[in-house]
């Protein structure tokens, strides 16, 4: 499967049967937005589903969102975010329990887990690509009393490609918990947040460079980039 990585903690992954997008965001004020909606409709046009992890706009973007489901494409928020805009969003409506959702078409399943950033809802989501590997994205994963229940999760979800927020409180042990093959980082240099907390590249191989004894290979992309993993 190929995995892009779009602006901030946005993501494609591509396998062979099915194109999924996490977190999409154009970037930038609404007057000058650094990802035109008309790109945006194009790269709906060949994906088949939106996963949403929250409700800060680095992540969600109601546009975005309405160009997937004008396309006819499935979008999953999480609690209490765009209730009855469209029939095409849909949001998970228990919380603080994992959700498992069948997507047969796709030959994918779905996998979302009670994540929270603070006290926000922060769905996790764990792709399960069938045959062709599977992949974890923790959105803006920060609560601490959720470290309990992340520190099992690799009993339950195999996990090849973990897609983790750069900052995540304890990155060490989020690691370990997943324990997936290989790490990619997310949200390095969102322009539209503050100096100091817009997260240089630099700062995270900082942090790589800590994580070396768990044996897990990183990569570290910058926007319109991709990596290739093969099973």
């Amino acid at each position: 499967m190929k995995i892009y990585k779009l602006y901030n903690d946005g993501f494609i992954i591509k396998t062979r049967r099915a194109t999924v997008a996490v977190d999409l965001v154009p970037g930038g004020p609404n007057s000058h937005p650094f990802i035109a909606d008309s790109i945006f409709y194009r790269i709906a046009g060949h994906c088949d589903a939106m996963f949403i992890s929250h409700k800060h706009g680095d992540h969600a973007n109601l546009k975005v969102a309405k160009a997937f489901a004008a396309r006819g494409k499935r979008v999953i928020a999480p609690k209490g975010l765009w209730v009855g805009v469209d029939p095409m969003i849909e949001q998970l409506l228990v919380a603080d329990t994992a959700v498992t959702i069948p997507f047969d078409e796709l030959e994918m399943t779905l996998h979302i887990l009670p994540g929270h950033q603070d006290d926000i809802y922060n769905n996790i989501y764990v792709m399960d690509f069938k045959g062709c590997g599977s992949v974890a994205h923790t959105g803006d994963q920060w609560n601490e009393d959720d470290l309990v229940w992340i520190d099992k999760v690799k009993d339950t979800y195999r996990v090849d490609c973990l897609l983790l927020n750069c900052w995540v409180n304890s990155m060490e042990r989020t690691i370990r918990g997943f324990n997936p093959r290989v790490l990619i980082t997310g949200h390095e240099n969102e322009l539209e947040h503050t100096i100091d907390h817009r997260e240089a590249y630099w700062m995270t191989l900082r942090k790589m460079d800590k994580m070396l004894s768990l044996n897990v290979p990183n990569v570290l992309m910058t926007w319109g980039e991709w990596f290739e993993y093969k099973k």
